[in-house]
């Protein structure tokens, strides 16, 4: 059976499994590419994976359509469940160049192997408006769109403001290398 998003989140709500199955079949591939992208490991990719539909079934009663689409309510779920993870087990910090989760930019890894508390200490040095970008997109999981709506800025402007500030961070860290 075909669903209509509209249809899928009613009988999900339902308990329907073969609105389960559905969704799975439907979306697993797309949101374990989100989180590949953030947790390189496998074994933990198919964990989270897994840990994602659970939270998504729990709170399917919770999904708003007039906030974005099912696919975008649970890619948000599914990059905030590797974030965290990330941050529980790991010291290494990282940031990617990445405009949504459909990776529609090219990806420029930043920062690996750095203690967290360390690159704290510089994102609060950063001017205010691109610290409080770094912190919306890269340490609470917003997307730039989100970002740009939540600060009333053009989503050019939210990326730019992204980008400038990992350029800052970078210098940072390729100067203490050098000097190190």
């Amino acid at each position: 059976m075909k669903y209509s998003e509209k249809e899928l989140v009613l009988a999900l709500i339902d308990n329907n499994p073969r609105a389960y199955t559905y969704l799975y079949s439907n979306y697993s591939n797309s949101l374990q590419i989100i989180i590949s992208r953030i947790i390189k490991d496998s074994e933990h990719v198919s964990d989270l994976l897994q840990d994602v539909f659970i939270k998504v079934f729990g709170k399917i009663k919770n999904y708003n359509s007039v906030k974005g689409s099912l696919y975008t309510w649970m890619a948000q779920i599914a990059r905030n469940t590797a974030i965290d993870f990330y941050r529980k087990h790991s010291k290494n910090v990282f940031f990617t160049l990445d405009t949504d989760h459909h990776g529609n930019d090219s990806k420029m890894w930043v920062f690996q192997n750095h203690d967290g508390a360390d690159i704290e200490e510089h994102i609060d040095k950063l001017m205010p408006e691109r610290k409080v970008m770094i912190e919306m997109v890269y340490l609470e999981g917003f997307t730039y769109k989100e970002a740009a709506e939540e600060m009333e800025i053009p989503i050019g402007t939210a990326k730019s403001r992204a980008r400038r500030a990992l350029r800052s961070l970078k210098n940072v860290y390729d100067y203490r290398a050098k000097v190190a």
